[in-house]
């Protein structure tokens, strides 16, 4: 059902807003210190769906990955806003891999959506590879796929200019592509080039009066 009641056009992921990025073993793994990006991503995203006006029109999909305990739960302040909502379990950093993700996406396709913004985290793993793979997976045309960053979060030093010290990343774009850029970097450029619509915050209050 879309928020407000209004008819049906824009669809809102938001990708493993849990506990474990914030305080479970993930963030212990990294290390307290790295989270604030993720827990001012869910902040933002606490913001938007305060706001009930701005998601007028829009319905909303969660997803969860596999981990233990009262980790995989949402985080406390998001709860009441993601209690109810549609869920969605990953087998791995791509929600299109689970069939109920198709099921959910098609209905609302057919029902009118013609936008999909996607947050959560992390931005350089299960964001950056999800929306490329709805983008390929649903090539429409009228179709425009979004990924929020305001929305989104990864670990700290995945925002610092230091991917020529990654072998992976320097194997997958090449140490001249990495100099000088963060992981996050590579993420945004990887998911422009897929036709994924990268912005620093999506306008909500513009997308709804072009709605109307």
């Amino acid at each position: 059902m879309a928020h407000g009641g209004n008819k049906l056009h824009t669809a809102l992921i938001l990708i493993d807003c849990q506990k474990a990025f914030l305080s479970g073993g993930w963030a212990r793994y990294f290390g307290l210190d790295q989270v604030s990006p993720i827990k001012s991503a869910f902040a933002n995203t606490l913001d938007l769906l305060r706001s009930k006006e701005k998601l007028s029109g829009c319905d909303i999909l969660c997803t969860k990955c596999y981990t233990e305990g009262d980790e995989a739960d949402f985080v406390d302040e998001l709860l009441p806003f993601l209690r109810d909502t549609p869920c969605v379990w990953k087998p791995n950093t791509n929600i299109t891999q689970n069939p109920r993700f198709h099921d959910w996406f098609k209905d609302r396709l057919g029902a009118g959506v013609r936008t999909v913004v996607i947050g959560g985290c992390t931005t350089t793993s299960c964001v950056r590879v999800s929306s490329q793979a709805i983008r390929k997976l649903y090539p429409q045309g009228d179709l425009r796929v979004v990924v929020d960053l305001s929305l989104c979060g990864a670990r700290r030093d995945n925002l610092l200019p230091n991917a020529d010290q990654d072998p992976n990343l320097v194997r997958i774009y090449g140490r001249d592509r990495c100099k000088g850029l963060s992981p996050v970097d590579l993420a945004k450029t990887q998911m422009k080039a897929s036709g994924v619509d990268v912005v620093d915050s999506f306008d909500w209050e513009y997308h709804q009066r072009s709605m109307q």
